[in-house]
């Protein structure tokens, strides 16, 4: 700190901070003290100077300087104050404030205005109090202010006065400003630069034109702000709106310069109106006063040239004599327009082509005639233009026109003589005149031949008097001339030559030159060929149509003959077939003859006699082409097989045939109708041979049925002594040889591969009898066999037997994998003369069919309670005789697991927890129960080892349900869970597989396989085997299998019920509610009932009948289902104990028919079905009787069911038959207690019932099924 008193200030550091982010670096804080006190008299002013230096580097320093005093100060600046214009006089605008700088003992302050302003003469300051206020009127919109925008400042001077006397030359002063601003008052209207205006404006100006003001036209609003914001409209006097202008601005602000436009043009007319007055009103619009000012504005209309002028007719007819003179009047016209001025003088003028003939006046609008028509007659000629059409025109002075139309009608003279048009004559002349000059009169001025003839005078018309003869006339041309003269005064005429040419008349008839005609060609004759010329003449005048003769075929041709191009030769048509032996050797032509003349005359016909030559061209042929012979296989070699009881035909008569087969041809075809290939073996080409002359056909080699049943053999017949090399002249005919057969071949074991064995696994686990899933099929190539015979070889083989007439395998005895796990035996089939073998290799399947057996179990044991944990207090064992994983024992506790613990493989139960005899419950004794955990050890097993399908049509499509077929595991949980496919039976074709397909379906009593139609079966009739496998899911996998027959039988051509109606019915009877008419609920229950039978859908299944009065009142089943019933109650239950579960329904184990088109969709057969349907409608319903369709009691047997299978234990599984068709009862059956009364048409077409149900008023119960 450096001063030049330095004595007087100090200097001291007080502290430092850092930045704040974004700035860096630190800020240092330092004090300037006062050591001794001022005196302001001695001194009002001190510099004192601040250095600041860097610590470190001591080198960079900076300085600032600090200015002190004492003076006189002005408090509050600057002053910012606004007043409103017009504020009254001594309005207190605010109070300037200032003191002495001194504080000890200040002087006094004065205040003044500084006055070198303008505007400062409009306030008043005290000199004492410092206020300011207002001295004189304030308008803001006056020039000096709002030159300034209203806003302004003023300098005040505060200054400080001495007490005493004189004032000393150093007081002090100061000086601020006070800025002034004028607020505004809407005290001035928005005012036009004038109260009235003029303008001119065209009549015909158009819209958005702005009209000619004579002075321009401003508006001012000297107010601010929104005070000064306008509206302009435009009104008339009255204050109501005017549309026909407009005025741009329609609003502004402050200022604006106005435009008047037109807006509706229509208006404006000067001929209605000279002037349109209007106002236009400038009207504040955001001020409450809403001030306005109004200014009249008077629109001059300027006339233009708008108006055409008009004609006072739109069309003008004078008439003037033809010929007429120059100068002739003809008439007068007039127009007006009704513009002003110049534009309304009109003058007039004439137009069009005959305008020169005729001149007006164009100021008075007179016609006259302008040409010499009394000298040339041509100019005004009323015969060539009677009418002549003009145009009128006036014109107006600006130029625009009117017109009208101009027609001058030519009044007639006698100045036109009779003209012929022609200079031959036409029977009527022509003149031009008006009547009477134009009435004609004709006659005819003698000469040589005007006696032949005769004119009417009045037409002119020209008759012959007499009959003329050609042949007479030696000139065959006559000369007339005739007169025509007019009714003129004087009379005009003129004349004519008439020249008159004599036709010839058609009058003689054409003749033949000859009578009879005679040609002769051969058979093979192309088109063209010349067969006869003809020739003829006619009378008539030569040269002439009348004299020109032609011929015409009147009959006999055929299409085989016609007249050449000149008409006179006669041809061969084109494609004519003169076969002799077909058509003859003879053709008569009937030939006409005709002239050309008018009307067309003919003579008498004439007559052409044609001989055909036979030529050796046909092929023979063969009829018939086939014959067909049956033979036997037999047949001796080189013996006639067969001689045709005649040859080919040939219809020529020098015909020399012989005959030969086309061997390389020959064909065959098997039994099953299948092409056969010829071999090496058996060479078609070999096998025949024919005599050439009488076709007889004979045997070379043996003949074999079973390689080709029938043989086709082509015979060509060829002729020797054919006149033309093409066509060739041949025939083929066919000899169809079917061979009987004999039986000379044994038969043959179906799909057994090239071993010629048949190897099928068989669980160790099936109870027999049963049939397995192995069923032979054999053929014999010879047809004569009747049926063949299966049997096994040894007949010695006990665990096994095959049925005879089917092939079925079936297991008669246990089997034991343990003991024996494979079985080969040998099977024989035979057609009873001879034998053929096969192999069959049976692999048995491993089951669990042993339990777990404990050897070595001690007796309860004592331990002491101190005994330690982890000891092992007994070991057990237990062996199975099962082979492999079935063998396996596992150990477990079922009780007493809080203090033992059992090793599951080697069976040591050791202590896992201290014992306390002395506590409660301290006296442990164990209870030493083994289980044995399940392995995954039991197949999946059918209830029968094969199910057939007979009942399937060729026309069901993909997708038809067939069946559903279960298996069961006796595993539990994921070892039980089934999933099924179709494989190719074993030794069978696999084309089955092309057309069912299965899916499981996962129901709550089980895994059922769904059998469907894969593809549609049209045209595959027949049996087919394929082998349902069902898969489980535990590890390792097992299996189980079953053998499925399918035959497809032919469509039926009528039956009773359509399969697919049927099956739509199905799926619709589930949930659906049937509303029926009164009486009609028997037939439907009938068929329900018997459709929930054979299709296997009781199971679980509950139907509620509800019957009126007036319909069936109860319904019960037929006496032999009770006893159906009884009778099954026992093996049902004991099928269920087998199972271990409810019996579901007997399709399981049939083996019997099954109807293809019964089978239930997936989750009909598996869930309830519930029909409840009221017969009557619900308005309607009169009181019901209830009768309940019920399913099998299974589930109610299930109970004691599982308690038998309890007690008996392990049983072997049965196979319920079911309800085979055989075992129902036919309808009506005479040997029944239980009858319908008779059936109607209708009812009889729901065919044989399996059920009879008949009404019965004392019995209402439950009916199962």
């Amino acid at each position: 700190l450096t001063s030049t008193t330095a004595n007087l200030f100090n200097e001291s550091y007080r502290t430092s901070r850092l930045l704040s982010a974004p700035q860096t670096g630190s800020i240092y804080l330092s004090t300037v003290s006062l050591m001794q006190p001022l005196d302001y008299e001695a001194n009002r002013f001190y510099q004192v100077s601040v250095y600041v230096t860097e610590r470190v580097t001591g080198g960079r320093n900076t300085s600032t300087d600090i200015v002190t005093g004492h003076t006189t100060s002005v408090r509050g600046t600057p002053y910012l104050v606004s007043v409103t214009e017009n504020s009254p006089i001594g309005s207190l605008l605010m109070t300037v404030l200032a003191r002495d700088g001194d504080r000890g003992v200040p002087n006094p302050v004065q205040y003044l205005l500084d006055n070198s302003s303008a505007l400062a003469s409009l306030f008043s300051l005290n000199r004492t109090t410092g206020r300011l206020e207002v001295a004189s009127s304030i308008d803001r919109e006056s020039a000096q202010i709002a030159a300034v925008y209203a806003s302004f400042s003023l300098n005040v001077i505060a200054e400080e006065v001495s007490t005493g006397s004189p004032q000393p030359a150093n007081l002090s002063r100061t000086t601020t400003s006070v800025r002034i601003t004028v607020q505004d008052v809407n005290d001035v209207t928005p005012t036009f630069s004038r109260s009235a205006y003029n303008a001119t404006v065209l009549e015909n100006t158009v819209a958005g034109t702005p009209v000619s003001l004579l002075a321009a036209c401003t508006v001012t609003d000297h107010d601010d702000g929104d005070n000064s914001a306008f509206d302009l409209t435009i009104v008339l006097s009255n204050g109501s709106a005017f549309d026909v202008f407009d005025v741009l601005p329609s609003s502004a602000v402050g200022t604006a310069a106005l435009t008047v436009r037109v807006k509706d043009s229509t208006v404006l007319d000067y001929e209605a109106t000279k002037s349109i007055e209007f106002q236009i009103v400038a009207r504040e619009s955001k001020t409450t006063a809403r001030l306005s000012s109004t200014a009249t504005f008077t629109v001059f209309l300027l006339d233009a040239n708008d108006n055409a002028p008009r004609f006072n007719q739109s069309k003008y007819e004078f008439s003037v004599p033809e010929n007429s003179p120059n100068g002739t009047i003809v008439g007068k016209v007039d127009a007006f327009d009704i513009d002003s001025g110049d534009f309304a003088k009109i003058s007039y003028s004439l137009g069009g082509t005959d305008a020169n003939k005729f001149i007006v006046n164009g100021t008075t609008g007179q016609i006259q005639v302008g040409v010499r028509a009394d000298e040339d007659l041509s100019l005004l000629d009323r015969e060539k233009f009677p009418i002549l059409y003009l145009t009128l025109q006036a014109t107006d002075g600006g130029g625009l026109t009117g017109s009208s139309q101009l027609e001058i009608h030519l009044l007639d003279k006698n100045d036109q003589r009779p003209a012929f048009q022609r200079t031959f004559y036409e029977g009527a002349a022509v003149d031009s005149d008006l009547f009477p000059n134009n009435v004609i009169t004709y006659s005819l001025l003698p000469s040589n031949s005007s006696a032949s003839f005769a004119i009417d005078n009045a037409t002119g018309v020209l008759s012959v008097q007499r009959p003329l003869d050609y042949e007479a006339l030696a000139n065959k041309t006559l000369v007339l001339k005739a007169e025509a003269a007019d009714g003129g005064s004087p009379s005009l005429s003129s004349t004519v030559e008439i020249r008159i040419a004599v036709v010839d008349q058609n009058d003689l008839a054409p003749e033949c030159s000859q009578r009879v005609y005679s040609g002769s060609v051969p058979e093979t004759a192309g088109y063209g060929t010349r067969v006869a010329e003809l020739a003829g003449s006619d009378g008539d005048s030569p040269g002439s149509p009348n004299s020109q003769v032609f011929f015409r075929i009147l009959a006999g041709a055929g299409d085989r003959f016609t007249l050449d191009a000149g008409g006179s030769g006669v041809i061969v048509e084109r494609g004519a077939d003169l076969d002799v032996n077909k058509l003859g050797v003879f053709h008569n032509l009937t030939i006409g003859i005709f002239d050309r003349g008018t009307p067309q005359l003919t003579g008498a016909p004439c007559f052409v006699h044609i001989n055909v030559s036979d030529v050796n061209n046909k092929a023979p042929y063969f009829e018939p082409v086939t014959t067909r012979v049956t033979v036997s296989e037999g047949s001796a070699t080189f013996a006639p097989l067969f001689q045709p009881s005649k040859t080919a035909i040939d219809p020529d008569s020098s015909a020399n045939l012989t005959y030969s087969l086309l061997t390389n041809i020959t064909t065959g075809r098997s039994a099953g109708g299948g092409a056969v290939a010829s071999t090496p073996a058996y060479n078609f080409s070999t096998l025949f041979s024919i005599d050439p002359l009488n076709a007889t056909l004979y045997a070379m080699t043996a003949l074999d049925r079973e390689t080709a049943q029938e043989l086709t053999v082509q015979v060509l017949a060829r002729d020797l002594n054919a006149a033309t090399p093409t066509p060739v002249q041949t025939a083929t005919g066919t000899i169809v040889l079917t061979l009987t057969d004999i039986n000379n071949k044994p038969p043959r074991f179906l799909s057994t591969g090239s071993a010629n064995n048949y190897t099928v696994q068989v669980s160790e686990s099936l109870a027999p009898p049963i049939p397995i899933n192995l069923k032979l099929q054999a053929d014999d190539p010879d047809v004569s066999t009747v049926s063949l015979a299966y049997a096994i070889a040894p007949p010695g083989i006990s665990q096994f037997a095959v049925d005879s007439a089917s092939g079925q395998v079936s297991l008669v005895q246990r089997l034991d994998y343990e003991k024996i796990s494979r079985h080969e035996f040998i099977v024989t089939v035979s057609d009873g003369l001879h034998v053929t073998s096969a192999s069959v290799t049976i692999e048995v399947i491993n089951a669990n069919t042993y339990d777990p057996v404990f050897d070595q179990f001690p007796t309860p044991l004592s331990y002491p309670e101190s005994t330690p944990v982890g000891t092992v207090v007994a070991t057990v064992h237990a062996y199975d005789n099962d082979s492999g994983v079935f063998g396996q024992v596992v150990y477990s506790l079922l009780a007493g697991d809080a203090f033992f613990n059992v090793a599951s493989d080697s069976g040591r139960v050791t202590l896992v927890r201290q014992l306390d005899r002395d506590v409660s419950g301290g006296d442990q004794q164990l209870l030493m129960v083994i289980n044995v955990k399940d392995v995954n050890d039991c197949s999946p097993t059918f209830p029968s080892g094969l199910f057939t399908f007979r009942n399937l049509k060729e026309n069901y499509q993909a997708g038809f349900e067939i069946d559903s077929v279960r298996a069961t595991d006796k595993d539990v949980g994921r070892n039980s869970e089934l999933r099924y496919e179709l494989i190719a039976a074993p030794g069978q074709s696999a084309d089955a597989l092309q057309l069912f397909r299965v899916s499981t379906t996962n129901a709550t009593d089980g895994y059922y396989a769904q059998l469907r139609v894969n593809q549609s079966l049209t045209g595959r009739r027949g049996w087919y085997n394929l082998t349902l496998v069902a898969k489980d899911s535990g590890s390792p996998q097992l299996t189980g299998s079953t053998v499925l027959s399918f035959f497809v039988a032919k469509a039926d051509d009528f039956t009773l019920v359509d399969d697919e109606a049927l099956a739509r019915f199905r799926s619709a009877l589930i949930g659906t509610n049937v509303i029926l008419i009164a009486g009609c609920g028997i037939a439907l229950t009938c068929l329900i009932l018997m459709y929930c039978k054979y299709r296997r859908l009781s199971r679980q299944a509950e139907i509620t009948i509800a019957a009126g009065e007036s319909g069936v009142q109860q319904l019960h089943l037929m006496k032999r289902l009770e006893q159906q019933k009884q009778a099954g109650e026992a093996e049902t239950a004991d099928s269920a104990a087998d199972n271990g579960k409810p019996s579901k329904h007997n399709a399981e184990s049939r083996s019997s028919n099954i109807d293809a088109a019964s089978a239930p969709p997936d989750d009909m057969s598996r869930q309830s079905l519930a029909t409840r349907a009221p017969l009557v409608p619900p308005s309607r319903q009169e009181p019901l009787h209830h009768s309940k369709l019920k399913a099998d009691d299974n589930l109610k047997s299930s109970e004691s069911s599982d308690k038998k299978r309890k007690k008996k234990g392990r049983r072997s599984h049965k196979v319920d038959p079911g309800l085979d068709d055989s075992r129902s009862e036919p309808l009506n059956n005479p040997k029944s207690d239980w009858q319908l009364p008779p059936l109607s048409r209708h009812h009889r077409q729901l065919g044989r019932l399996p059920e009879l149900l008949e009404p019965d008023a004392d019995h209402q119960g439950d009916i199962r099924s």
